[in-house]
């Protein structure tokens, strides 16, 4: 009702969108005004409302697995540069994730097993889970032996990076 009446007063289209309780549905409206009233046009958005509150939820969901998680977990783009990390990375590697962010993983593995590491990493961005035991070294200067699983990120049909779990 407010919205019609601010339409045919400033003479400016609109749209909203507004649950009618009568059919149970959320409509999208769009409002023109003309000098004899208004044209308004109503398309039944529920659906697209609940696929965007189910992809919010699995995004909540997403995000508590990664964030709350105990064990350290990271994504790499396909250069190896950390995109993401959860607090318990800062555990394993002193880092904080924002320290990690956009930085290399190499520095961070203890030099006899980075040949190994960087070998395996190329593998999961060719497409092929790994698993290793290597050794990192701790922002303090001390090493921490850590089990890493690595598997591809696909998007649309293309790895275009590398989740990371390390224990």
């Amino acid at each position: 009702y407010q919205a019609y009446h601010e339409a045919a007063r400033t003479q400016k289209p609109l749209q909203f969108e507004s649950f009618s309780h009568i059919h149970q549905r959320w409509f999208g409206c769009r409002v023109y005004p003309a000098p004899d009233g208004l044209s308004i046009f109503f398309q039944d958005v529920t659906e697209r409302r609940e696929t965007r509150r189910r992809l919010e939820e699995n995004e909540q969901r997403y995000r508590s697995l990664f964030e709350q998680n105990a064990d350290a977990v990271f994504t790499f783009d396909l250069e190896g540069r950390f995109v993401d990390a959860n607090p318990a990375c800062e555990t394993v590697s002193g880092y904080t994730p924002a320290e990690l962010h956009g930085t290399h993983f190499l520095p961070l593995v203890v030099p006899e097993d980075r040949d190994r590491t960087l070998a395996l990493n190329n593998q999961a961005v060719r497409g092929a889970a790994q698993h290793e035991e290597i050794a990192l070294l701790h922002k303090s200067g001390r090493r921490v032996e850590v089990t890493i699983t690595k598997v591809p990120i696909v998007v649309d049909g293309t790895i275009v990076g590398v989740y990371g779990i390390a224990k």
